[in-house]
């Protein structure tokens, strides 16, 4: 028995001796992450115990106070332990502890947030997107302010410089500023020739904190119509107004109507119905254009030609002369000249006695108190006592 318990104490002193004598293995691959949020550390290590922790130091490049983190993972973010970070730069060592073992330090590259510092790893924030749209003829470009948007970032803390940024195209390269009283950067940018694509590079610097460049491009026409539209705008306001104006004045005008007919007597208001009114139509009257004369020849018998007189008379009345009557009577011996001439134009002045003939105008104009007495009303012993057949 002795000898069993002397013998397993020699095997744990042994034991013992031996993993002093042999330290723990380093991390491997020591490797920084820097974006717009934070500063993180990466390493790797073989397959460990729990027990084995790791020591994270961060040297500053300018003396400041070191600092240094305790941690069983394989990566740590540093960002609230970097003094300075604007303008100074780092490196990390992690060392694995187990115990009163430790390892080798291993090392990662030098950092820093400063454009111009000698650092193999430059930390750059992302330039924000970039929204470009066509407008008064150029190209305007907007995006979110990093001062405001990063602003959490360690390489933004205590942060007072505005931002520089610079739009390079293909025609010229110009530089804007935007501060911290903005939340929104935006300019134009004004093309002398027009093309189809319309390109241009950003690049940014916070101080000596810098922005990763970018490139944004717009396809399309960027020249400007808003004076057209402004033009069409106004045309299109003035004819809504005047086309109000003309209804208001239509409304008003029929209200007046209504308001001046109901002053006056309904048989004076205008009818409004065009049935009620009708036009008089002008009938043409029926009038024998020609007329044929047919020459009488007389055959001895007073009665008979008296008698054919009557039935010419009754044939002009009903066609041309309606309402015509002859001024005679039977008992009257003065008849008007014209009707002399009548017959004697028509043939028969070899049967007219000479002393008929020759009627003065003394008598014609003196009158006559006789009745008159149409044609229709003679005999033809009338016609004879007038005519002097």
């Amino acid at each position: 028995m002795r000898m069993q318990v002397s013998l397993i104490t020699l095997i744990l002193i042994y034991t013992a001796a031996t993993e002093a004598q042999s330290p723990l293995p380093p991390p491997t691959n020591v490797s920084i992450q820097c974006d717009n949020y934070g500063v993180e550390v990466h390493w790797q290590y073989p397959p460990f115990n729990k027990d084995v922790l790791f020591q994270v130091v961060i040297k500053p490049d300018i003396w400041m106070r070191v600092e240094n983190h305790t941690t069983s993972n394989l990566s740590l973010n540093i960002s609230s332990m970097l003094g300075n970070p604007e303008f100074n730069s780092y490196f990390v060592t992690v060392t694995a502890t187990s115990g009163l073992n430790k390892s080798k330090e291993a090392k990662s590259d030098r950092f820093s947030f400063n454009k111009y510092a000698t650092s193999k790893i430059t930390c750059q924030l992302d330039f924000p997107e970039v929204k470009l749209y066509p407008n008064d003829g150029k190209l305007h470009l907007q995006f979110s302010n990093p001062l405001h948007l990063y602003k959490n970032s360690p390489a933004l803390r205590n942060v007072t410089d505005s931002l520089q940024y610079d739009v390079k195209t293909e025609e010229e390269e110009n530089t804007f500023s935007c501060g911290l009283e903005l939340k929104i950067c935006e300019t134009s940018i004004e093309f002398a020739e027009e093309r189809k694509k319309y390109c241009v590079n950003l690049t940014g610097l916070i101080g000596q904190r810098e922005l990763r460049p970018i490139s944004e491009c717009y396809e399309g026409d960027i020249k400007s119509y808003l004076f057209l539209f402004s033009v069409l705008g106004v045309v299109l306001m003035l004819l809504f107004i005047a086309g109000l104006l003309l209804l208001l004045a239509k409304e008003l005008n029929k209200k007046i109507t209504m308001k001046a007919a109901s002053a006056f007597p309904k048989f004076l208001v205008k009818p409004t119905q065009t049935n009620l009114c009708k036009p008089l139509k002008l009938e043409a009257e029926n009038v024998v254009r020609e007329v044929q004369i047919v020459p009488l020849t007389y055959t001895g018998d007073p009665t008979e030609h008296a008698a054919l007189l009557i039935e010419i008379s009754n044939q002009d009345q009903s066609s041309d002369w309606p309402n015509s009557s002859v001024s005679s009577d039977h008992n009257c011996k003065n008849v008007r000249g014209s009707e002399l001439e009548d017959v004697s134009s028509s043939g028969f002045n070899d049967l007219v006695k000479p002393e008929s003939k020759m009627v003065s105008t003394s008598d014609l104009s003196a009158g006559y108190d006789c009745p008159h007495v149409t044609r229709q009303e003679m005999s033809p012993d009338d016609m004879v006592e007038v005519y002097g057949i």
